[in-house]
């Protein structure tokens, strides 16, 4: 296939180091461009040997780009995903988290666990990556079914009895006790941590 003047005479225009780029970015270019810098380096004089080499590396970085899934989450009106659990603390300070896909900032359905250490901020660095913690989010699962189970209660009690100080009282206690229990595990596995650093 001809190659247009005008992308031949762009080339012509661009030093040894910016034909290379082109080659080391072979995934942003079409066939008929490389062709034509190939074609360039070749009448400088300057080694080809090894651009198909380099063309091949290029694309093959841009599929696994392309097919590695983002570590990053994003919500809308609590629709979308973000990370809940924290577990297995070591003495660098990361721990692993799994991401949910979330309802109403409610987790629903798991993708993927991290182990990741905070930064500054929101912003966090990706240790490792695995498939799913299942103890994690067995875990996460019983918090939410102790929630709603301790809501449904109240309101039931509170509508069917008109108690509304006992129905208070269990929403206090429903609600408490699990966020109560989550509080001293996370003590409990810091402590632990804290220990194997201090020995």
């Amino acid at each position: 296939m001809p190659i247009p003047e005008k992308l031949r005479l762009l080339i012509t225009k661009k030093t040894d180091d910016e034909l290379y780029a082109y080659f080391a970015a072979a995934d942003e270019y079409t066939p008929e461009t490389l062709e034509s810098v190939r074609n360039e380096i070749r009448q400088r004089g300057l080694p080809d040997d090894q651009l198909d080499q380099l063309a091949a590396a290029a694309k093959q970085s841009a599929a696994a780009k392309k097919n590695r899934p983002t570590d990053s989450t994003f919500t809308f009106n609590g629709f979308g995903t973000r990370l809940y659990g924290k577990c297995d603390f070591r003495t660098d300070g990361s721990y692993i988290t799994t991401m949910w896909i979330t309802l109403l900032y409610w987790p629903i359905i798991p993708l993927r666990s991290l182990r990741i250490r905070p930064l500054e901020g929101s912003r966090y660095e990706v240790l490792e990556r695995f498939k799913i913690h299942w103890q994690q989010v067995i875990r996460i699962y019983s918090f939410e079914s102790w929630l709603l189970t301790s809501i449904s209660l109240a309101a039931w009690i509170g509508e069917r009895f008109s108690y509304e100080k006992e129905s208070f009282a269990v929403l206090l206690v429903g609600v408490g006790v699990p966020f109560v229990w989550l509080y001293l595990v996370r003590s409990k596995e810091r402590k632990k941590c804290l220990a194997k650093k201090a020995n």
